[in-house]
């Protein structure tokens, strides 16, 4: 605020002002603060009937002059303390975020993306044939070596077993790759590889489970690339080599709990765990049946020999200990019946099983029955007060 702004100010309001220890000076939304006056400058000063300590007009410019003159003051933006607090907070978000971007440099990415497909082969093949298999690996990230072996796969579990020696069988036929071969994958880049899978005509009928794993490291030559991160990414290769593959397949159902007797506001819960007793795996494929009308489809996961699974549906949840195949809340009363039937994969082998169980507010009888016993008891003592 310039001084001669200051000095026009109007008579009128700058009466009153010396009563504060640090007189302002309001005008419009802007606040002109003056410094603390020292009793000195406070002469010829008179006391009104209804006012504060007042001064003559002359006395309180030249109190203003001198305040002025030896910069005993400071400005405030606005009064509206709302307003104020908003710029403060706004000035400050600015220069906390001017610091920081002084501070930052820009830096390279350091990491690896790497994509493969399709993630799981399943293959039937006669001994003495031959199958091809194409596979898209992809690069998204820094240039990157990468490593691709066979490894076997066992129920769900890597073995990667320095016993394991991989089938002569099967082989990558790209001229430029080979298993245990590194080679380098740049940015963005995308390669193919072929797998040839060529079992001998004497190879036993079986199943032969093994993951097409591509193993990644960090570009050394890269100029940019400092990160230590590898990435391990692999394919699923399900082989079952056989000759006429129905008879391999088998499975038997080692669990079907269904409550013989529940309470009609439970939730029905049902649980299968199917068996695969055959050579290869399988696939269930079909639907669970409530009174022959509600239908709920069973999800084809893969079973693999020897293994036991729990089946799952749509409708499938867990109460925090086991997964239940079926889970369904409702009101439920009198004779019901719950049927299951599917195929192995989409062969002419199939399973069906049946089971009934009845449903009554049980617990809603127990209660109504310890409720008469206890009427009853009362009813008797108050008999036998009365006689």
């Amino acid at each position: 605020m310039k001084k001669d702004k200051i000095m026009n100010y109007p008579a009128a309001e700058l009466r009153g002002i010396l009563c504060h220890p640090e007189p302002r000076l309001n005008r419009g939304r802007g606040i002109f603060q003056l410094g603390k006056i020292p009793p000195l400058s406070r002469r010829n000063v008179g006391v009104g009937r209804n006012d504060y300590m007042v001064s003559p007009e002359a006395e309180l410019r030249r109190i203003i002059r001198l305040n002025i003159k030896n910069k005993k003051y400071h400005k405030i933006l606005f009064a509206d303390r709302f307003t104020s607090r908003v710029l403060i907070f706004f000035c400050g978000f600015v220069m906390i975020t001017g610091l920081i971007m002084l501070k930052i440099k820009p830096v390279e990415a350091q990491s690896l993306s790497l994509t493969i497909s399709p993630p799981l082969v399943e293959i039937m093949i006669k001994p003495g044939k031959t199958v091809t298999q194409a596979y898209k690996i992809r690069n998204d990230g820094e240039p990157a070596i990468v490593k691709i072996s066979l490894v076997e796969y066992k129920a769900g579990d890597l073995q990667a077993s320095p016993d394991y020696i991989p089938e002569n069988w099967i082989q990558i036929i790209n001229n430029d790759l080979s298993f245990n071969t590194p080679f380098l994958l740049n940015s963005n880049q995308e390669k193919q590889v072929i797998l040839k899978i060529n079992p001998p005509v004497n190879t036993p009928e079986e199943e032969y489970y093994r993951i097409l794993m591509f193993s990644t490291s960090p570009n050394p030559a890269s100029q940019f690339s400092q990160s230590s991160i590898s990435q391990n990414l692999g394919s699923v290769i399900l082989v079952s080599v056989t000759r006429t593959g129905e008879k391999l397949k088998a499975a038997q159902l080692t669990k079907f709990a269904i409550p013989a007797l529940m309470d009609s506001f439970d939730p029905l819960i049902v649980d299968f765990d199917l068996q695969n007793t055959g050579k290869i795996y399988i696939r269930p494929i079909g639907e669970i049946k409530l009174d022959g009308q509600a239908s709920f489809k069973i999800l084809p996961k893969i079973v693999l020999p020897n293994q036991i699974k729990r089946l799952v549906t749509d409708n499938s949840k867990t109460d925090g200990q086991e997964l239940h195949s079926l889970y369904l809340p409702g009101f439920y009363l009198g004779k019901h019946q719950v049927n299951i039937a599917f195929t192995l994969d989409e062969g002419k082998i199939k399973i069906e099983q049946s089971k009934t169980f009845y449903a009554l507010p049980w617990k809603i009888f127990v209660v109504l029955i310890i409720l008469l016993f206890a009427a009853y008891q009362y009813w008797k003592i108050k008999k036998r007060e009365h006689a």
